[in-house]
């Protein structure tokens, strides 16, 4: 999974309570719960006090334009189920966005939406295949 923001002013992700149990509901105040890769390495950061469910979300640090700030996971998935999140964005809409991707088996990036503007939390769930 794949969490690329571009030219935002910021993002904030947290997943629902039923997920934390196989998630990151980011509680901890880090991202060592999941194999996080974060591209640039401060680019996103765990905020406490604007969250949809709990405490704390991920967020991104303010970007300069055509900026890009990526959070990724790599995780076997071992049968058919589903990626859950929330997801509350704040940008300048339309050029900068959210934007979160599922990698084929192949390693290839498949974008299955798109935030951008002024968006209260929402909850995003994708089905995902087994492999």
């Amino acid at each position: 999974m794949n969490l690329a923001a571009t030219t935002c002013l910021f993002v904030l992700i947290a997943l629902p309570s039923p997920a934390r149990a196989a998630g990151d509901s980011f509680e901890s105040g880090t991202f060592a719960a999941l194999p996080w890769e974060i591209s640039p390495v401060d680019a996103w950061q765990v905020v406490a006090g604007d969250a949809a469910d709990g405490a704390s979300a991920a967020r991104t640090a303010p970007l300069a334009d055509g900026g890009t700030a990526v959070l990724e996971v790599t995780l076997a998935v071992s049968s058919p189920g589903e990626v859950a999140f929330w997801v509350k964005t704040s940008t300048a809409a339309p050029a900068d966005a959210l934007v979160f991707a599922i990698a084929g088996a192949s390693g290839t990036f498949y974008d299955k939406d798109r935030w951008s503007g002024e968006q209260p939390w929402t909850r995003a769930s994708y089905a995902l295949a087994a492999g």
